[in-house]
């Protein structure tokens, strides 16, 4: 029986730079981009390790079309260090324009640039057909596109293409890959497994496991752990094995049987917590959630916060978060769903000893952050941290 096994990635995005890394310094952003380095040297090692006769990348090496030249450096030590065929797919943040980073060339003689959509031999008889991105304006299905004069062959074919499916379909329908098209090719034979990026998240798109996101070797967004979203499965590779009959023709293609094994790649995580919070039980709950990560210093956490809190639990939480912010790689809140706000007991404005304007200007902002007024939180998040400094 004829077979082929290679691995799988995607969506490299390297030279990426996030807001919330400089929030924490210099480092983690230096961290970051040497881990998304590695992490290309460990699926080197995995093709390695697990037999692989090439790689694919399946667009979106870079997070742009311009990368530093450090950048370039980096990935070309890597690339180098890697001992099987490597090929490279522009992506949308790496269209194939005239100033794609190795529209002359790589320089390294086992890495090869996905740039037109003929099919190419990669092995005896297996064939890669391409659809590299060309611009940064979507095309419509450029993988029915690449294979749309294709016949079925005795041999292995593999698609490489980029950009959202229907299974994944967008708002803004920028990309648009028919999954159910594809299957229909598979059947016949015309094209045995896509491998696809774009989507972050390591994936099959169709039951029969022939039509694949690879994910991001590195986690690239958060993980919305209160409903499953976001990117929720990256952090990986995958290694695929692909094999027919020896008997296999064009007139009589038989049937191919494709495995796929999701490997990880990085140890990083991005996670984001939604929680509602009433009092010191669910400040605590939150609190040990956090605590109980094992590499804070490889994780992100985006966190947003509900309800209402007294002074003294807004004051623990607070001076938990400051400590635990200098272990994790990211910690923060989210700007646009963060909204914890201060309800300070009775008690505890008693204790201020306010009279007069004070005392009304300060129950005026307790009225009005009870009415889901932010400016009025805030303000009284302030007023009782300085209240705590002064006293």
């Amino acid at each position: 029986m004829a077979t082929t096994k290679f691995l799988h990635t995607s969506d490299w995005q390297l030279g990426a730079t996030r807001a919330y890394f400089a929030a924490s310094g210099p480092s983690v952003q230096e961290r970051y981009t040497h881990e998304q380095m590695a992490a290309i040297g460990r699926m080197g090692e995995i093709a390695r390790s697990h037999g692989c006769d090439f790689m694919v990348v399946a667009g979106d090496i870079f997070e742009t079309a311009d990368p530093s030249r450090r950048i370039l450096a980096q990935v070309k030590e890597q690339l180098a260090g890697i001992s099987c065929p490597v090929y490279l797919l522009p992506g949308n943040h790496d269209p194939l324009d005239s100033v794609h980073p190795y529209r002359a060339g790589t320089g390294l003689d086992h890495v090869h640039l996905l740039d037109d959509t003929e099919p190419r031999e990669v092995a005896d008889n297996v064939e890669l057909v391409a659809a590299p991105v060309y611009g940064k304006t979507a095309v419509k299905d450029p993988v029915a596109r690449a294979l749309k004069d294709l016949t079925p062959t005795g041999g292995i074919r593999i698609a490489v293409g980029h950009g959202q499916t229907t299974a994944y379909d967008s708002a803004d329908h920028r990309f648009t890959i028919d999954t159910g098209h594809l299957d229909e090719l598979a059947d016949k034979r015309i094209v045995d497994y896509v491998a696809l990026g774009d989507t972050h998240s390591a994936k099959a798109t169709d039951p029969m496991g022939r039509v694949w996101y690879s994910g991001a070797p590195v986690p690239t967004d958060y993980h919305w752990l209160s409903t499953g979203g976001g990117e929720n499965n990256s952090g990986r590779c995958v290694v695929v094995t692909i094999t027919v009959p020896d008997n296999a023709s064009a007139d009589n293609p038989g049937r191919a049987e494709v495995t796929v094994e999701e490997i990880p790649t990085s140890d990083w995580v991005m996670d984001f917590h939604e929680r509602d919070i009433a009092g010191d039980e669910d400040v605590e709950v939150f609190l040990d959630k956090l605590r109980a990560y094992p590499n804070k210093d490889e994780t992100l956490i985006k966190y947003a916060l509900t309800g209402a809190v007294s002074a003294a639990t807004m004051k623990h939480l607070e001076e938990e978060l400051d400590e635990l912010a200098g272990v994790f790689a990211v910690l923060y809140p989210s700007k646009s769903r963060h909204r914890l706000m201060l309800a300070p007991a009775a008690e505890e404005l008693s204790e201020l000893g306010l009279t007069g304007w004070a005392k009304d200007a300060v129950g005026e902002l307790v009225d009005k952050a009870a009415a889901n007024d932010q400016t009025a939180t805030d303000a009284l998040n302030l007023f009782f941290r300085l209240s705590r400094q002064r006293f």
